[in-house]
């Protein structure tokens, strides 16, 4: 507590009190704001439905000075839990403060899965505006070694008054309408078209294909599942129509029949029909979030609604790159995908 109340005390206003100076920190020292070392997720508000079993709800009267005390236990239900996850997942090892009496008291929260009442989140999770500006950076830098066209319609999207604007061809306009659904405060929303290069595809002629490279069709990938049924090589099989290249972890998208849900991550090199788009999101997107997304039901719904052409539908290339996309830190989007994980190998 000494460290937390050490900067409120020498930077509580916008200027550093005249009576404190540099010379006071410790050589390799720098002076901040702790909003700009956590962030913090309050949770306060209605409360909750308690239940007699469920998940536990850590409030105020758990939370002591350095320990947690669950001699008085209180849950809350899964659909409960479900709704105050927007505002942020709370998990083992965040550090838990009381903002009501008992007033200021500090833990380290020790379960696996509960929700608390307000809380400041893991340190290492910078803010997905954040994250955002290194994509944007990689987009530059994949653009000027001419692994992407820049795009036509930039993107770049802010929240401002409690409402969600974006810059597009010059022109600052208010999305409240576009927004589906309400995100935690240090995720933030972009176009898919910002993060990867949906329908940009690097095209090869069949005969130049080497016999043994992978050839990967639209039958080869399980619906649903993210997973492939089968690898077939060149040399094996017939094929005189025009390919896309696509180069190990470029997160393979079909498409043709949306619903049909197919998308995997390719573990090598090689072509695929044209109908399936290698999506290459760089090293500042995780690219097993990335999939979970593009399989979401809320892009499947997005991309069935999108999807022009009554027998064969499919996704076209600008209303793929306008898709509203949720992204999360860096680290959330690697929990949430192990999450997923978890429980996908339970249900097997």
């Amino acid at each position: 507590m000494q460290f937390f109340h050490f900067f409120e005390r020498t930077y509580a206003s916008d200027n550093i009190p005249y009576d404190f100076h540099e010379n006071d920190l410790p050589n390799g020292w720098v002076l901040c704001r702790v909003i700009d070392l956590y962030n913090f997720i309050d949770y306060r508000g209605a409360t909750p439905v308690k239940t007699t079993s469920g998940i536990p709800f850590v409030t105020a009267k758990n939370v002591k000075d350095g320990y947690n005390d669950y001699s008085i236990s209180e849950f809350i239900s899964e659909e409960s839990y479900e709704k105050r996850k927007n505002r942020g997942i709370s998990r083992k090892g965040d550090i838990l403060f009381t903002t009501e009496a008992p007033l200021g008291n500090v833990s380290l929260a020790d379960l696996a899965e509960f929700s608390a009442g307000q809380r400041l989140k893991d340190p290492h999770d910078e803010p997905a505006s954040v994250l955002l500006d290194r994509i944007r950076a990689e987009r530059e830098r994949m653009i000027r070694g001419g692994k992407i066209k820049r795009g036509k319609d930039e993107s770049v999207i802010f929240r401002r008054d409690n409402s969600h604007y974006e810059i597009r061809d010059g022109i600052e306009r208010c999305i409240d309408d576009e927004i589906p659904f309400d995100i935690p405060d240090n995720w933030a929303w972009t176009r898919l078209g910002t993060l990867c290069n949906f329908g940009d595809c690097e095209n090869t002629e069949s005969v130049k294909i080497a016999p043994d490279a992978w050839l990967l069709d639209l039958e080869d990938i399980e619906k649903d599942s993210g997973c492939l049924l089968q690898r077939k090589r060149k040399g094996g099989i017939k094929s005189l129509s025009t390919k896309h290249r696509f180069f190990k972890g470029q997160v393979l998208y079909s498409k043709l029949r949306p619903y049909l849900n197919k998308v995997i991550i390719a573990d090598e090199d090689g072509y695929c029909t044209s109908e399936i788009l290698p999506l290459d999101f760089g090293s500042t997107m995780y690219n097993r979030y990335a999939q979970v997304f593009l399989m979401c039901p809320y892009f499947v719904g997005y991309a069935n609604q999108c999807s022009y052409g009554v027998k064969m539908p499919r996704l076209g290339t600008q209303d793929g790159r306008s898709a509203l996309v949720p992204v999360p830190p860096d680290n959330e989007q690697r929990r949430i995908v192990a999450q997923i994980d978890a429980i996908l190998l339970k249900i097997k």
